[in-house]
């Protein structure tokens, strides 16, 4: 397995992701593999999304969104806009199953807005 490129190991990590098919076994997988501070860094981003998604603010996400009573930082809140506007489209695939899974339980689907840009640098979208 020498030689390998970023896309490969990528897509074998996403291949082991899906083959241990529970959350339960997934979570138990990622306490193995990633460090502490990746292991906040990872749901902080998706957690951020979901708020992105839902039209929050940045002070909005900024006031709701603290890991150890830290608050998310402005930089990591403009990393993930970017990666919902301009990626591979994975964050906006994982919030449509994540809804899809939210109306099959029976929850409400949530109302889409526009995503608003509040820190404070105008002009900038």
């Amino acid at each position: 397995m020498s030689n390998l490129n970023k896309n490969d190991l990528v897509r074998d990590l996403s291949t082991t992701l899906a083959l241990l098919k529970t959350s339960k076994n997934i979570e138990r997988f990622l306490k193995d593999l990633l460090s502490r501070a990746e292991l906040v860094d990872c749901p902080k981003r998706w957690l951020v999304s979901k708020c992105l998604d839902q039209g929050m603010s940045f002070a909005e996400i900024q006031a709701k969104v603290q890991v150890d009573n830290k608050k998310v930082g402005l930089a990591t809140i403009e990393r993930v806009k970017r990666a919902l506007e301009d990626s591979e489209g994975g964050f906006k695939l994982a919030l449509e199953c994540t809804e899809r899974k939210g109306r099959q339980k029976g929850f409400r689907a949530r109302k889409k807005k526009p995503i608003p840009y509040a820190t404070g640098r105008q002009g900038r979208a």
